[in-house]
This record gives structure tokens, C-alpha cells and sequence, in this order.
């Protein structure tokens, strides 16, 4: 069993579980998310958005200054980059809308942020394991801060953007170990030890902070 901070506890039981297997499995589960709200309540705590007109995010390591616009057309939104302002022009209507703006803003940095985090993917990549991979996308994914896929697209979760340089670089080794092995297994953690010996203490960094990671 598992808690994903500030949003959802898993857990994993036998496929062919009866009732009782299963009722007992819950209470166990909630006896430790018991245990664990009483030992740090902030956990539980909803996560903060930071992408309000004038505010400032940290994004790749580097800090952007939020500028919100309206614009004339009803529909679509726009974002554009310069040197350290974010631009983003929406319908009139939405301006001001935290919801609105929640939903849109980590497509915008999809748009402004792909090639830096591709290039990123790329330079990692070659400076360690040299593998061949496929496309890179973003996706604003609160539940997995990366995967690749059986044809070794690597994709990243917008909201690790958020997240300091080395822990970004943590994912990204995370995933390009998975090109050569689709698992979890020894042989994984062993390649992943190579190339990030503080790979413990990195998720662990992400275990704790991560749900800090949120627009």
C-alpha cells in the first residue's frame, strides 16, 4: 500500500481475494493512513496552486514571472516565452477563473517547455546510458512523474518541471533505464545505481515533496 501526497492512497491485493481477505487488507490500510496523518498532517494537506497573474514559478530550474492577457477570440489560448516572463493570453471570459487557468496552464508549458525538456532527455542521455529512444512528450500527469512505453517514448509529467534540476535529471535516468529493462528488477536499480548514486535519497525527496509540484 502506498499514499500519493495530497491526493489518493493504492492498495495492492491478490487478484482472487475474498471478502474477508479484503475487508481485512482495508482496515489495515486505514490504520496506517491513521498513523500516518497523526505523524505529519501536511501530508494530507490539498496541494497549493502558484499560477496566479504576477506570481512567480520556478520552472526547470530557472524563475518566470506569471503575465495573464484577455484576448478577443472566445476559445483559444495562447502562451509565449521571453527571457524570464511567461505571457498567456485567454478568452475574456476565463480571465481571472482559477479553474480555467489550472486546467490551461500546464498545456501552455507543454508548448513552451518540450523542446528544453527534450533536449534535456537528449544530452542525459548521452552523456550515460546512450540508448536509442523514441519521441519525448510532456503530459500533465499527476500520478506518474514519467513512464516509457514498449517503443521507448519517454514521457515526463509537466509538474516534475517544478521540481529542482537533479530531481528532474533523477526521472529522466529513472526512464531511460527503462529502455533496457521494462521492469523493476535487480538489474534495474542496479543500472539506475550507475548513473544516479543518490537515487534513494532523490525519491525519497519526491516522496515527500511532490505533491508540492502543482500549478
Amino acid at each position: 500500500m502506498s499514499y500519493k501526497n495530497g491526493s489518493h492512497a493504492i492498495l495492492n491485493v491478490p487478484q482472487y481475494i475474498d471478502k474477508q481477505g479484503l475487508d481485512t487488507a482495508l482496515e489495515k490500510l486505514s490504520e496506517w493512513l491513521t498513523k500516518l496523518y497523526r505523524k505529519d498532517p501536511e501530508l494530507f494537506s490539498p496541494p497549493k496552486s502558484s499560477i496566479g497573474d504576477g506570481q512567480t514559478v520556478m520552472i526547470m530550474g530557472q524563475s518566470y514571472t506569471l503575465h495573464y492577457q484577455s484576448r478577443d477570440h472566445e476559445y483559444m489560448f495562447r502562451a509565449r516565452k521571453k527571457e524570464d516572463q511567461i505571457y498567456i493570453e485567454i478568452p475574456e471570459k476565463h480571465l481571472g477563473n482559477p479553474d480555467a487557468m489550472s486546467k490551461v496552464f500546464p498545456l501552455m508549458v507543454n508548448k513552451l517547455f518540450l523542446k528544453a525538456i527534450t533536449e534535456r532527455v537528449i544530452q542525459i542521455n548521452q552523456a550515460t546510458l546512450n540508448v536509442k529512444i523514441n519521441k519525448v512528450s510532456l503530459r500533465h500527469n499527476k500520478s506518474k512523474w514519467g513512464s516509457c512505453s514498449h517503443t521507448n517514448n519517454i514521457s515526463l509529467s509537466t509538474n516534475l518541471l517544478l521540481a529542482p534540476d537533479h530531481i528532474i535529471n533523477h526521472v529522466i535516468l529513472h526512464e531511460l533505464a527503462h529502455v533496457v529493462h521494462k521492469d523493476h528488477s535487480d538489474n534495474f536499480w542496479r543500472l539506475v545505481a550507475q548513473y544516479d548514486k543518490n537515487w534513494r535519497e532523490n525519491d525519497a525527496w519526491l516522496n515527500r515533496h511532490g505533491r508540492k509540484l502543482n500549478y
